[in-house]
C-alpha cells in the first residue's frame, strides 16, 4: 500500500458493557488460540464494511457520506450472536 492511500473500514464503536462482555470472551479464547492477536479494549469494534485500499483524496467525501447518514439514523440495537473468523475458523486472523 503506498502513502497516498489507507487501508479503510466503516465501524460501529461499542458500549461499555458491550465491550465487558466481549474482554471476558476474548480471556476464554486466548488460551484456545495462543497464537492470535488480540485487539486492546478501544479498539473492538464490529466491522460493517471493509473499504479496503482506499485513495486518501477520497477520505473527506466518504466522511462526509457518513457522517451524513449517521446524522439521519436514529440509535439502533443489534445482537451479536455466535463467533467466526477469517480466513477461516480453523486458522483465523480476525474472530
Amino acid at each position: 500500500m503506498s502513502s497516498d492511500h489507507a487501508r479503510l473500514f466503516l465501524a460501529l464503536d461499542l458500549e461499555a458493557h458491550v465491550l465487558t462482555q466481549l474482554c471476558q470472551a476474548i480471556a476464554v479464547l486466548q488460551p484456545i488460540l495462543p497464537k492470535a492477536r488480540w485487539c486492546r479494549r478501544d479498539a473492538l469494534h464490529v466491522t460493517i464494511k471493509f473499504l479496503g485500499d482506499t485513495p486518501l483524496t477520497r477520505v473527506a467525501d466518504i466522511s462526509a457520506a457518513v457522517g451524513g447518514i449517521a446524522a439521519q439514523t436514529p440509535p439502533f440495537s443489534f445482537e451479536l450472536k455466535g463467533i467466526g473468523g477469517f480466513p477461516t475458523a480453523a486458522r483465523p486472523r480476525v474472530v
